[in-house]
């Protein structure tokens, strides 16, 4: 679909709006063309000292223009942007829902930096299609029209000539700028895309530059980057200002040519004197009309560009079919997994070959094996992030398959390898759990993780700021954090994916201890490389390079000469 038709769609249901803002700025204008029309007329004929009585209806004219066109431009511009704000924000509600589907497929693939430009920047440009892009040019085609007509009337080659002065300014000029600029707009946008992603990394990664001695090389970078945007974006007002000027020279020659072929007409005799004066003035006042063609020209490609790049992530397929309308309800939350493979896109590699295995409720299930061998991928695909390709997972008897993402992700509280940590305080991001967490429930939570002690060590205990990515905090704390957020969550299932990384022996043990004895009822599933206290598991499951090589209890799998005896052993010997 045409992305110009693709902004109009976005538009719909604020139609009704925008046209009568567009009404609102012609009659604006008119009254503009009448206040100026009105007062030459009475400026001509105030010249031969007529009764005032006969200048009467003239001065209550342009009373009545001067007020009017003030109401309307205020009507206009009201109307205009709480239509066009209304519109950005149900754009930014929009992209905000694609997105979700797309998780993670595409947002993995893609800098951060080029995804807040597209959310924010691009975003923010649309609303210049509404504005500037789009009424500009249907004003100015009413008002070149009417008044032309009206030339035409009085005379032909003045109507003529204020025609092709008008067909140049609002056609020729606007598509020379457009063909000019497009290429420079793509190379900015680029530029600029490069330039957030190059300031994120910056910042992000301002330690790891500062201990290997990289931040002037990547300063360095950065000022390269500046100076060829800077060097753009001057060629781009160059040749604006080239462009605006030769719109100028051709609406005051406009002005030229109609008070030449009008006057001629006055000196014939054909005309009134007042008519000249009326038209030319009439011209003047529609200046602001016609001024900004060209840049509405390059406005509109720059909100085409922005809108192709807002596609081109909208347009993307998700990676999970939608799902069934199937619903949860009393299901009992154990899980099947059924002859299970799959690989990520644009990989070969299975991630996954034929995985059978179940999870009966209130079980508590070890995923173990060393990296790479599709541990976490079985957590992925769990809560829909990925579309399996062989075998499938059922939850209480139905294939997952059946039910919406959105509604089985609720069954599911997952502690991720790397977590997310907002700018705020501790209870804020404790918050994201449950929004009416009770002081009991925190302390059971940090009590459960053995984090209650450092917690009250802190200046406002809960209600401390840790800062964007608790960046204040340790890594083994922010570890902790994460485990009360997943605990508090209080779903069903929970699945942890190496809980205990940066912890001591002593707290990891006492961790292990209260998730396998505390969370009677719940099913639990917690992959980890740490291997001891594995005893305390109802069963282990074993997977190397995409496959389950064993199952069973942990004194099961001591018998056996298997994988899992060769890793405790060895996690052992380096224990001693």
């Amino acid at each position: 679909m045409n992305i110009n038709v693709r902004l109009l769609h976005f538009g719909r249901g604020g139609y009704r709006w925008f046209f009568l803002s567009i009404l609102l700025a012609a009659l604006t204008v008119g009254g503009s063309i009448g206040l100026y029309v009105l007062g030459a007329v009475m400026l001509v004929r105030a010249a031969f000292h007529p009764p005032l009585a006969e200048l009467q209806l003239a001065i209550v004219g342009i009373r009545f223009f001067g007020i009017s066109r003030g109401f309307f431009r205020y009507l206009e511009r009201y109307i205009s942007h709480d239509a066009t704000f209304r519109l950005l924000g149900k754009i930014r509600v929009w992209f905000y829902n694609s997105l979700i589907p797309i998780y993670p497929q595409e947002i993995w693939k893609r800098r951060s930096g080029d995804l807040l430009q597209r959310m924010v920047q691009d975003v923010e440009t649309l609303q210049f299609f509404y504005l500037q892009a789009c009424g500009p040019p249907i004003i100015a085609f009413l008002v070149g029209f009417c008044l032309t007509l009206l030339t035409l009337f009085f005379s032909h080659a003045a109507g003529t000539a204020l025609a092709l002065c008008f067909l140049f300014s609002s056609v020729v000029l606007p598509t020379v700028a457009r063909i000019r600029h497009r290429s420079i707009h793509t190379d900015i946008a680029s530029m600029r895309t490069n330039m957030y992603c190059g300031v994120s990394d910056l910042v992000l990664g301002s330690l790891e530059f500062l201990l290997f001695g990289r931040q002037s090389v990547k300063k360095a970078e950065l000022l390269a980057m500046d100076r060829q945007l800077l060097q753009k974006q001057n060629t781009k007002a160059y040749q604006m200002g080239l462009i605006s000027a030769a719109a100028n020279a051709t609406f005051y020659l406009s002005i030229f040519c109609l008070m030449y072929f009008l006057l001629s007409e006055t000196d014939r005799g054909s005309i009134s004197i007042i008519i000249p004066a009326a038209l030319v003035l009439a011209l003047l006042a529609a200046e602001d009309v016609f001024s900004p063609m060209t840049s509405s020209a390059l406005q509109r490609e720059e909100c085409r560009s922005s809108a192709g790049r807002l596609i081109e992530i909208l347009d993307t397929q998700p990676a999970v079919c939608p799902g069934g309308k199937a619903f949860l309800g009393a299901l009992q939350n154990d899980l099947v997994f059924d002859r299970l493979s799959f690989h990520y896109p644009d990989e070969n590699r299975m991630a996954l070959r034929h995985v059978s295995f179940e999870v009966p409720t209130g079980a508590c299930i070890a995923v173990v094996g060393p990296s790479g061998a599709g541990k976490s991928s079985l957590y992925y695909l769990l809560m829909r992030f990925y579309e399996f390709h062989q075998g499938r997972i059922t939850l209480g008897g139905k294939d997952i398959r059946q039910f919406a993402p959105d509604l089985l992700r609720q069954r599911f509280s997952w502690s991720s390898q790397s977590p997310d940590f907002f700018h705020g305080t501790l209870r804020e991001n404790l918050m994201i759990a449950d929004y009416e967490l009770k002081r009991e429930r925190l302390d059971w939570a940090a009590e459960l993780t053995q984090s209650k002690e450092w917690i009250e060590r802190l200046p406002q205990g809960y209600d401390t700021f840790i800062g964007e990515q608790a960046a204040k905090l340790s890594a083994g704390q922010r570890r902790r954090i994460d485990l009360m957020r997943t605990l508090l969550h209080d779903a069903p299932i929970l699945l942890f994916d190496e809980p205990l990384k940066h912890q001591d022996l002593k707290t990891a043990d006492r961790i292990w201890e209260g998730i396998t004895t505390q969370m009677t009822g719940k099913t639990v599933l917690i992959i980890s490389h740490r291997l001891l206290g594995m005893g305390r598991f109802d069963q282990i499951l074993v997977f190397q390079q995409g496959q389950m090589v064993e199952c069973g209890r942990h004194d099961e799998l001591m018998k056996r000469n298997g994988l899992y005896r060769h890793m405790w052993k060895w996690q052992k010997g380096l224990q001693a």
